[in-house]
């Protein structure tokens, strides 16, 4: 039994693949991107700091190019007025006018 248990660990540690990992190899690939993300980065630096230096970068548009939003749309604000005419009149003119109506005894 115990011949088993030796042979089965055998072919475990075979299979197990942490004796073929290189930890160097890894460290190398983890080394050489973090250079080239920062080589990257300064270059990117340096190319805003030139858009800088030369007026480029916060470039704003004139005011008379800008087209001023409108804050109210005049059809519907019309069509509103006209309704609360409508309605005032309405209003007015049951105020002023009696109320005929019969009486219910």
């Amino acid at each position: 039994m115990n011949n088993f248990f030796k042979k089965t660990e055998n072919r475990l540690k075979i299979l197990h693949k942490s004796h073929f990992i290189n930890p160097h190899l890894h460290w190398e690939i983890l080394v050489k991107f973090f250079l080239f993300l920062s080589f990257l980065l300064i270059l990117v630096s340096f190319y805003f700091l030139y858009k800088i230096k030369n007026d480029q970068m916060f470039k704003n548009p004139t005011i008379d190019t800008i087209k001023k939003p409108e804050l109210v749309n005049n059809k519907i604000l019309d069509t509103v007025e006209k309704s609360f005419n409508s309605k005032s009149l309405k209003s007015e003119e049951i105020n002023n006018t009696k109320i005929l109506f019969k009486d219910p005894s």
